[in-house]
């Protein structure tokens, strides 16, 4: 009897695909030599293919890229601050990164993505849930036995951004993505919420360039309504993502009818679904040692943002702050300078050399601030070394619920949409602070300086730090099962049970 077949489609940037290959981690490791696994992407993803996985390029570049395949700054163009003006710019740019090539691009990666899927007749597919071209295909074409095709949608996001047609959805009682508003909302602010609503409807509709020139091809195609990423959901198919029930902001009106408080059961909420990472001291044995000399602050702001000279200083002023106050804490700082600011500080050196004219003076931080422009280890293994005690990052949804699933309190400076979410969310659930409130996206040295002594505390007694810690740490036990369970796990297990259903069925 053959194998059972199961088809991964994701975006290549490490902030959908992560997610992705650590479920097929789990997959592998409890199934290993039962399962045949196809991987389809962008040829960006292919270097970082798992072991016995079949990877199968699809035409086109990932958001990240250029059309020669190197990789782009959007942080420039993604950067908006909260509110409502803000999130216009964002929906603005959205489009632009999600897809960057043209109609003819678009309608060669579905035939690319059509082909596999008759060439290969997966028993299941899980596809990424911003990769419209594959869900497209997936909406319009069939098996060669004229059934549809069985797949889930995977998603490094939560409950919030994927409201379903069910009535008892909290989609009005949640601030919209990018703005910044504080949950529960005002009244203000949830009239403000729909009125933007009704805004970035039309702005994606009809007045987006990009936008229109997909639906030209989608038309082409004979493809109908509207991209799959903006259509609500309707639980034909499961729906996994890095939400927990307890842990994040409700998915489910408190006044609504407790009969129906199953509702939405498609939509599965697996908690942080994180990839294995090699323990620090067997990749940076080095790094390691440093580590456990004290107490450690990590700081690392995300692949696409890159830091400008000004908010480098900005961040450092803080830090001399922060450990004249603490001296019994110690920096781990990856700074990524845009192109242009490292020219003009040091060109072709590291971000340590690049902050040599700074730190002279202050020697006595050198051996307590350590400033890299790369990080051998994973920062998920740095985090669960246990010698973090604050987690600044600027709010994606992995790093989130890397600190999340480790239970690390955490200082978000978010800068562009859903990283706002991110950030609100910290202050709903208690387990860390907004750094940039008055700033974003940016940062300043008082605001910041305040909020990364909130969460470590100005000494090591501060009852408000003892307290965040305590919130991280409830978090923590919650979205692990107490540490019996891990959401890559879980997420496994649901696609496995639905794969071995689809081929009961089939056979």
């Amino acid at each position: 009897m053959s194998k059972p077949k199961i088809f991964f489609f994701t975006n290549p940037e490490s902030g959908q695909a992560n997610c992705f290959l650590a479920v097929i981690s789990a997959i592998q490791a409890k199934h290993g030599e039962s399962v045949e696994i196809h991987l389809g992407s962008f040829e960006q993803l292919e270097k970082r293919k798992p072991v016995d996985v079949h990877f199968h390029r699809i035409h086109g570049q990932g958001m990240g890229y250029k059309e020669d395949g190197s990789s782009k700054d959007i942080s420039k163009a993604m950067c908006h601050p909260p509110g409502v003006l803000g999130m216009l710019k964002c929906i603005y740019y959205l489009s632009k990164t999600t897809w960057t090539g043209s109609s003819e691009d678009y309608i060669l990666a579905t035939k690319d993505v059509s082909n596999l899927l008759d060439q290969i007749q997966p028993d299941y597919i899980v596809v990424d849930n911003v990769f419209n071209l594959v869900r497209d295909v997936l909406l319009n074409t069939k098996r060669h036995n004229g059934d549809p095709w069985e797949y889930a949608i995977l998603s490094p996001n939560t409950y919030k951004d994927f409201p379903g047609d069910n009535p008892d959805s909290d989609i009005l009682d949640l601030p919209v993505s990018g703005t910044g508003f504080p949950y529960p909302l005002s009244t203000k602010n949830r009239i403000v919420s729909i009125i933007l609503s009704i805004c970035i409807g039309l702005m994606i509709y009809i007045f987006d360039p990009p936008t229109r020139e997909i639906h030209k091809a989608r038309k082409q195609l004979g493809y109908k309504g509207a991209l799959p990423m903006y259509t609500f959901l309707n639980g034909e198919h499961t729906f996994l993502c890095m939400s927990k029930d307890q842990a994040d902001l409700p998915r489910i009106k408190s006044n609504s009818n407790p009969k129906k408080n199953s509702a939405n059961q498609w939509l599965i909420g697996c908690g942080p679904i994180l990839m294995n990472s090699k323990p620090v001291k067997e990749v940076d044995n080095q790094l390691s040692e440093w580590l456990n000399k004290r107490p450690t602050m990590l700081i690392v702001l995300g692949t696409h943002f890159n830091t400008s000279p000004h908010l480098a200083n900005e961040m450092f002023n803080s830090l001399k702050v922060i450990m004249a106050k603490r001296k019994d804490i110690q920096v781990l700082w990856k700074l990524q300078l845009d192109s242009s600011s490292q020219s003009s500080m040091n060109p072709g050196s590291s971000a340590q050399n690049n902050l040599r004219d700074i730190l002279e003076g202050h020697a006595e931080l050198e051996d307590r601030l350590k400033v890299v422009n790369w990080l051998i280890p994973d920062p998920l293994a740095i985090l669960q070394t246990g010698n973090v005690i604050c987690f600044v990052n600027h709010g994606g949804s992995n790093s989130y619920h890397e600190a999340l699933g480790t239970g690390t309190p955490q200082v978000i400076l978010p800068a562009w949409a859903d990283c706002y979410d991110f950030a609100g969310r910290l202050s709903y659930l208690g387990n860390g602070v907004c750094g940039n409130t008055k700033s974003a996206p940016g940062w300043n040295q008082l605001e910041l300086t305040k909020a990364i002594l909130t969460v470590i505390g100005e000494t090591r007694t501060s009852p408000i730090a003892a307290q965040i810690r305590m919130n991280a740490n409830k978090l923590q036990d919650i979205v692990t099962e107490n540490g019996t369970r891990q959401g890559k796990d879980i997420a496994a297990a649901i696609i496995w049970e639905e794969l071995l259903d689809a081929v009961g069925e089939s056979s």
